[in-house]
């Protein structure tokens, strides 16, 4: 008895198309990190839990459909009685004006006329009467001020297959700032993540609490800004331009200086069937000063040309690979499939980019 055994998430998504499901690479990934596609202690994927998961995938019935339609009506019903209600009492706050302003924009065509109508009368109500209360009270614009500031809170896209949140606390002179990166965890209040969003940088932002324009308004005055202007990469940690590449073995004359002085290091290899694998470690430590039993791997570039899976052999009664075709994505970075080595390198440098710029922040 046989079973199949998937080594990457792309030849879970080429499985996944064959078997006639439209199904993104993100969307395999996202549900992969949140456990909806389980996996095994080495990373693998049993084609038991593959199709299960394709199983979860699948369209449901007619007759779900509309008792899910049914069920959706009348909870819109329920809602549009509740908001309309809740509008009328609603206090004067400028947060409830912006987050209905913003709603109406993105669903205004999604939902039904009645409810967009109630919201916008009530918008309407609520800015008449606070241009009454401002008038009538002079004391309102002091008491304004004196509300607290409520945090900013960013997602930069990092060398972790999370984002790394950045977080900015008060305004002007008490702006103050803190980052999830390796840096940021060690205790570094400024790092390159925080640079770019003081500069207007949102070249890496995935999301964030509000635009970046909140931002600068809360930065003016701020020592930060003038740090993030004068904050420079090192030598180090500037890419050098991929030309010449075919193979993974030719990226390492480029990446080898610049691990100096960062306690990384590289490992390359290279099997019978053509694959190439370039892997970079660290020797982590404990709290005691003693390092840790073996390396710890923290970025991998290979190239595997064949397809293998895994089969038990009742013979002798051991698992075995056996070779099944080619890819058509051979390259990996990590855990995901490229089709062309550029593409593949590209992403591997930015992503060995953002670990030496966390590691040479600690030093």
């Amino acid at each position: 008895m046989t079973e199949r055994i998937f080594f990457t998430q792309g030849d879970v998504l080429e499985f996944l198309h064959e078997q006639g499901l439209k199904i993104s690479r993100a969307k395999l990934s996202k549900d992969y990190r949140e456990g909806l596609l389980p996996c095994m202690s080495d990373k693998r994927f049993r084609e038991e839990d593959v199709r299960a998961y394709a199983e979860s995938l699948k369209a449901p019935s007619i007759e779900e459909k509309k008792d899910k339609l049914t069920k959706a009506r009348a909870e819109v019903e329920c809602l549009n009685a509740l908001l309309s209600r809740l509008l009328k009492v609603v206090p004067d706050a400028a947060a409830t004006t912006r987050v209905l302003k913003k709603w109406l924009d993105k669903h205004s065509d999604d939902v039904s006329v009645t409810l967009v109508d109630t919201i916008r009368a009530a918008l309407e109500r609520i800015e008449a009467e606070n241009a009454m209360r401002v008038e009538d009270s002079p004391q309102a614009e002091p008491c304004e001020k004196n509300k607290p500031i409520e945090p900013l809170h960013y997602y930069v896209q990092g060398s972790a297959l999370n984002p790394y949140q950045v977080t900015f606390k008060g305004e002007g002179q008490s702006l103050t700032a803190s980052c999830s990166c390796p840096a940021g965890t060690k205790g570094k209040t400024f790092c390159k993540h925080v640079a770019w969003l003081l500069n207007g940088d949102a070249s890496r932002l995935a999301e964030g609490s509000d635009e970046l324009a909140a931002l600068t308004d809360r930065a003016a005055n701020s020592p930060l800004l003038t740090r993030a202007n004068e904050y420079n990469f090192t030598e180090k940690q500037k890419l050098p331009p991929l030309t010449g590449i075919s193979s993974v073995q030719d990226i390492i004359p480029l990446v080898e200086p610049m691990l100096d002085g960062t306690g990384l290091w590289s490992e390359y290899k290279k099997d019978e069937d053509g694959s190439e694998y370039l892997i970079f470690y660290i020797q982590k430590m404990y709290k005691n000063g003693k390092p840790y039993k073996n390396p710890t791997s923290i970025l991998s570039f290979s190239y595997e040309p064949v397809m293998y899976e895994t089969i038990y052999n009742e013979l002798t009664e051991e698992m075995e690979s056996k070779a099944v075709g080619t890819r058509n994505l051979p390259y990996l970075v990590d855990s995901v499939n490229y089709g062309k080595i550029e593409s593949a390198g590209a992403s591997f440098m930015k992503k060995l980019q953002d670990i030496l710029a966390g590691y040479t922040d600690q030093n």
